[in-house]
């Protein structure tokens, strides 16, 4: 896989994005979690039994490794995949990754208000869909 090729000006534009939504992470991780649970009720049980705050955290954490790490194939595509291990454990299963990347939009578009153009948009979907696509090859059967 290909990492994303962003030209400064996006890189720069995706991290100041990161930057205010991080500002505002306890009112973003509500708002991702209630968009998540509107777009797929059938992912809240893989909640029951976490502490929400704790998981707030570990969202805006792995943000921040990804945002931080976007240009570093060698350390980001590591984390992925470790990412993507945790996740298999909890039985998330490929296909949930596009409910989470629509819920993730959807919040990006509210908590940034005017700051969420076409620009902001693109390389926010263009690294989500890498990073997705990293993280989900990890939960696919042995030999497929």
């Amino acid at each position: 896989m290909n990492p994303v090729a962003f030209t400064p000006e996006e890189l720069q534009q995706l991290k100041a994005s990161f930057k205010y939504v991080e500002s505002n992470s306890k009112q973003a991780a509500d708002i991702f979690y209630g968009h998540l649970f509107d777009i797929a009720p059938d992912l809240k049980p893989l909640f029951a039994h976490t502490d929400m705050r704790d998981q707030r955290q570990k969202f805006f954490s792995a943000l921040r490794v990804i945002i931080g790490s976007i240009q570093q194939p060698h350390l980001l595509v590591p984390a992925m995949t470790q990412l993507g291990k945790r996740h298999a454990k909890y039985g998330v299963r490929p296909e949930m990754f596009q409910k989470v990347g629509g819920a993730l939009m959807m919040t990006l578009e509210e908590v940034l208000g005017e700051l969420w153009t076409a620009e902001v948009e693109e390389a926010w979907i263009r690294t989500y869909t890498y990073l997705a696509d990293i993280a989900a090859a990890t939960l696919a059967p042995e030999g497929h």
